[in-house]
């Protein structure tokens, strides 16, 4: 028997190449068929018929047992072949082994490992429909009525965008913000990005506001524009805004300056704490007078610097003008950059990849002109690849470098290492001002000690750019208040420092009665329920007796003496505090500042430090953000609708 046979009673039987014997007990028949020809059943199922029919209709019950079982599954749609056609498999093939799998899962768990698998997986709306995933789902979605098709789900990730932003919204919507934003291009569409965060419970939370594409121009009015509608969605009014960080962009920049002077709060009393201050300044030197000056002028007057939303400039943008102003400014560093891409172009031509590939060598590197970093890893490739490029070249000398060169190119790699290391410290995330201060100093300390013409050129534009961006009052007041790093501070910057918490303090206050005011103006245009007019009939029943003028002097008399002393005891109380915090006691560096003042015991000056501390002092959050956006507008999924997009990247920056 050339191959396995299966016919009815076939288990009654042993074969060898030639013959078949039957197995029952004190049988002993074999079948033997002529030379030359090949074993068959029909003699076997004969002898079973004749010889031992028990067994034989035995034989027969099993097989129609087993053919009645195949049919079952085959109208359950359980049996299905490679093209997915039902019933068409091969009679010699074995039905499949079933197992009953019990899953406890609800309706609205599937509903929302849908909305995951498209928000946070980054997979297509369709995702639920392709062929194998629709039969893989099919029993589940039938079992529990849903369906998961592309209108469902795009109406799922809608829904769940809307309940996160309640969320958002409970959780924000009475707090101080910093807003950090970025603009971005993807396959020809435009975007704006808006992150923003606080400290909660000892620890920095980064909600994503929205990456909404723009249909009008990126003027600074526009950006403005989008930038508050998106955050009072989440019910963060623009007063409450502390500081927008945003790159060097002079539309960005436009946007801040525009949101400071709609923000501005002119306090008609007399700047509060000046005398302190003129005290203060009293006691420094001539020298520490006139860095104070310079800092002042800069801030355009300390009182008019805490009012409005202060504009940040990216920490790791600053850096990256810093290189950028060196590099644009040699002649002959450009001209060597120029060379080195030529040669990084021709060894990613096809021939050349294969070659490369056949030696089992690192493809070069390309870079982006925007991005110095970039430019410091192909050149790092390159140097590498020093010996190899060399050998290929006596081949092709358009891929030889000259000595000069590489020198120009070694010297700019040690020259550059300090800001390159330093450049990836300030991308952590939760960076607060001042671990951004302790990396730029110890940045220029490397580049000092380093004293070649190149890490001189690049201290020399570190500094220059230092003014404006160390000369803030919102960053000096966020190094104050981390006792890690505020010795790093001078004495004329802890003095800026303190007079901006002065000023941020009654902006919160500020902020905190403007939204109270709104809450009680929400409340009394409410409709109010059957209780509450009852509370209010007894309380007019029982104010009866007292004449309406009166009550009116009375209650604002009260408001007045309890308000006034109130104010100015906090005020006292909160300067006091931020003036005994100065030459506080040094803090390990490897403290979490969060959490160390989540258990200071002065509860005011802990608000504050909430406040100021949670400064970003780079945009990188959004960058991450706009990363995530390529996985989303795919080439295949470039027609997707604005508000889809915005809800994806929403739930997928804030689950």
């Amino acid at each position: 028997m050339g191959r396995h046979r299966e016919f009815i009673g076939n288990q009654y039987f042993t074969y060898t190449k030639k013959t078949a014997e039957c197995k029952l007990v004190g049988c002993g028949y074999i079948y033997a068929p002529k030379s030359g020809s090949d074993l068959h059943s029909k003699p076997l199922i004969d002898h079973l018929k004749r010889r031992h029919l028990e067994e034989y209709n035995k034989a027969i019950d099993e097989a129609e047992e087993k053919r009645a079982r195949k049919r079952k599954l085959e109208e359950s749609g359980h049996i299905t072949n490679f093209f997915g056609k039902v019933g068409e498999s091969s009679s010699s093939s074995k039905a499949p082994k079933l197992h009953n799998v019990e899953i406890n899962s609800s309706k609205e768990d599937i509903q929302k490992l849908a909305v995951e698998a498209v928000t946070v997986n980054g997979l297509p709306l369709s995702v639920f429909e392709k062929s194998g995933i629709s039969k893989m789902i099919a029993p589940i979605i039938c079992k529990l009525g849903i369906s998961l098709n592309r209108k469902a789900v795009r109406s799922l990730t809608m829904k769940a965008a809307e309940e996160k932003t309640i969320d958002v919204k409970a959780e924000f919507s009475q707090r101080m913000v910093c807003v950090k934003t970025d603009l971005c291009t993807r396959r020809g569409r435009h975007f704006i990005g808006v992150n923003f965060q606080a400290v909660i419970n000892g620890n920095l939370r980064v909600i994503n506001a929205t990456v909404k594409e723009m249909t009008e121009r990126a003027t600074g009015t526009e950006i403005r524009a989008m930038l508050v509608a998106s955050l009072q969605k989440l019910g963060i009014e623009e007063q409450q805004i502390y500081t927008l960080t945003t790159d060097n962009g002079s539309n960005v920049v436009k946007a801040g300056q525009i949101m400071r002077e709609n923000t501005r709060y002119v306090d008609p009393e007399e700047s509060y704490g000046s005398d302190e201050y003129d005290d203060e300044v009293d006691n420094l030197s001539e020298d520490e007078i006139s860095r104070l000056n310079e800092v002042n002028e800069t801030l355009n007057g300390i009182k008019t610097a805490a009012e409005g939303v202060i504009s940040i400039r990216c920490a790791v943008h600053t850096l990256q003008l810093s290189v950028h102003d060196v590099i644009s400014s040699n002649a002959r560093i450009k001209k060597v950059l120029g060379a080195v891409r030529k040669v990084v172009n021709k060894t990613h031509t096809q021939n050349m990849r294969l070659v490369f590939k056949q030696n089992k060598k690192a493809l070069l590197k390309s870079d982006c002109d925007t991005r110095w970093g970039s430019t410091y890893d192909m050149l790092e490739s390159v140097v590498v690849s020093k010996s190899f490029l060399d050998q290929i070249g006596l081949t092709n000398e358009s891929l030889l470098l000259l000595e000069d060169e590489w020198e120009i190119i070694k010297d700019l790699l040690h020259s550059l290492k300090p800001i390159y290391e330093a450049t990836k410290t300030l991308q952590f995330r939760n960076l607060v001002a001042g671990q951004f201060l302790g990396e730029w100093m110890k940045c220029k300390v490397l580049l000092s000690k380093e004293a070649t013409v190149t890490s001189l050129a690049v201290l020399q534009a570190m500094e220059n750019r230092e003014e404006a961006l160390l000369n803030n009052g919102a960053l000096l007041s966020a190094i104050y208040l981390d006792p890690r790093f505020q010795c790093l501070l001078k004495q004329p910057q802890k003095i800026v420092a303190q007079q901006h918490l002065y000023e941020l303090w009654r902006r919160m206050i500020i902020v905190e009665t403007e939204k109270e005011t709104s809450n009680s103006k929400e409340m009394k245009d409410a409709v109010p329920s059957e209780t509450d007019n009852k509370e209010h009939r007894l309380r007019a029943e029982k104010s009866a007796s007292i004449d309406v003028i009166d009550q009116l002097l009375i209650a604002s008399d009260k408001n007045n003496e309890e308000g006034g002393e109130r104010v100015r005891t906090v005020r006292d109380d909160i300067r006091q505090a931020v003036k005994n915090f100065d030459n506080c006691k040094r803090v390990d560096r490897n403290e979490d500042i969060f959490k160390w003042w989540q258990y200071h015991p002065h509860q005011n000056l802990k608000r504050l430090a909430e406040v100021a501390l949670a400064l970003p002092v780079s945009q990188v959050s959004v960058e991450r953000t706009f990363s995530g956006l390529r996985y989303i507008l795919d080439e295949l999924r470039l027609g997707l609708k604005e508000d889809i997009v915005e809800s994806i990247m929403f739930l997928r920056c804030n689950t």
